[in-house]
């Protein structure tokens, strides 16, 4: 009887550590962790200016202490334009199975000379961050690459020894 109830546990245990986590679940799990899996912070020049500010964080489920899985990973960037506006970028990318399945980008744009933002919030699911199709936005930016390369980036520093 108690190899049973060890099997029924075990099997459940198991199971539950493979479940997909809502983006309310992961955002929770998130905000309540300390230990922030992986940081990192630089500057770079570009062609078209200088990112000011670069920040990385990723996150992975608690109870997945053994495989260590990233649930989320937060891009951050702020760039000075040389016609003197700044732009900033916040990926927030939610994982399953080292996939993203949701993005949520805020993009935000200051003109010189002033405090104020105008800003813009993207929402991509899981078929959205597939398409190759451009990202309609009133910056008119091209994001559908710099999304791809940010996923790819985010998933190097999460797994620095992996290709």
């Amino acid at each position: 009887m108690k190899k049973i109830i060890f099997f029924l546990l075990f099997v459940n245990f198991c199971f539950s550590q493979n479940e997909k986590l809502s983006i309310t679940k992961i955002d929770s799990i998130t905000s309540k962790l300390n230990s922030i899996q992986i940081q990192a912070e630089g500057s770079a020049k570009r062609k078209n200016g200088l990112v000011d500010f670069i920040f990385v964080t990723t996150y992975f489920n608690p109870k997945d202490s053994i495989s260590k899985k990233i649930i989320k990973g937060e891009f951050f960037e702020e760039e000075k334009q040389t016609n003197d506006y700044t732009i900033g970028y916040k990926y927030s990318y939610y994982y399953y199975d080292d996939k993203p399945f949701y993005l949520k980008l805020i993009i935000y744009k200051v003109l010189p000379n002033s405090t104020e933002r105008d800003t813009i919030t993207i929402e991509l699911n899981k078929e959205e961050l597939k398409s190759n199709r451009e990202i309609e936005n009133k910056f008119k930016l091209k994001l559908r690459k710099r999304i791809k390369t940010i996923n790819k980036a985010l998933l190097h520093y999460h797994y620095p020894n992996e290709n």
